[in-house]
């Protein structure tokens, strides 16, 4: 299951595995930090409040951002590229929005079944770098804390893709441990497609230290 940062994530467990799109963060650029904020919150309307919403750009390609935990909602009120912004983006396309990001947040909690194995995969991405400050091993227990909390039944992994610094503080950490986390890198390029060169995440998958099979 996908917890971003981009698109790219679910667009490889799709063709590896046959999954559609189910995770709320499958179509979203979403930085560390704020995940890791929002699955601590587990208050989805937080999501679609429209005082939290603003446009990303000043164009009217723009895409929707949530200015609270930074993230950006594409393909979800923009749906294709170079379509423009609908002016009334807080009326029908908001509603839809909300009930699209419901439906995929009660997906989340649906996933918590006695003898369910859950990989999360997360992949580094540039909205991870320009955030408030740099994330740290501490926020990695938060995010195994939350992931807890949703998740009482079921057992899961998460994979952290592409996160050099972070591997290099977790060697030497000393506090809790990260029993949730393990990571893993993927030579990944949006060039010349945006999901990345299927060759790298085929090795990526393979060499990951956990057994797997695709959700029914």
């Amino acid at each position: 299951m996908s917890l971003g940062g981009s698109c790219a994530v679910s667009a490889q467990i799709k063709r590896c595995f046959g999954q559609g799109f189910r995770s709320p963060f499958d179509l979203w650029y979403t930085p560390l930090l704020g995940l890791i904020e929002l699955l601590s919150d587990n208050t989805p309307s937080r999501l679609y409040e429209p005082t939290l919403l603003a446009r990303t750009r000043t164009d009217e390609t723009a895409e929707i951002e949530n200015t609270h935990y930074e993230i950006e909602f594409s393909h979800s009120f923009v749906r294709r590229e170079g379509e423009l912004l609908p002016e009334d983006w807080l009326g029908a396309p908001l509603a839809r929005f909300r009930t699209i990001t419901n439906r995929a947040w009660t997906f989340l909690a649906d996933a918590d079944r006695a003898g369910t194995r859950i990989l999360f995969l997360r992949l580094s991405v540039d909205r991870d770098r320009n955030q408030s400050r740099v994330p740290q091993v501490a926020d990695l227990l938060r995010l195994q804390d939350a992931l807890t909390t949703i998740y009482r039944s079921a057992d899961f992994r998460i994979a952290m893709l592409n996160y050099p610094a972070l591997e290099a503080e977790a060697a030497g950490w000393r506090g809790e441990p990260l029993s949730r986390c393990f990571f893993a890198s993927v030579r990944h390029s949006r060039k010349p497609d945006w999901r990345g060169p299927p060759d790298a995440w085929d090795a990526a998958f393979a060499a990951m230290p956990v057994s797997y099979e695709p959700a029914p």
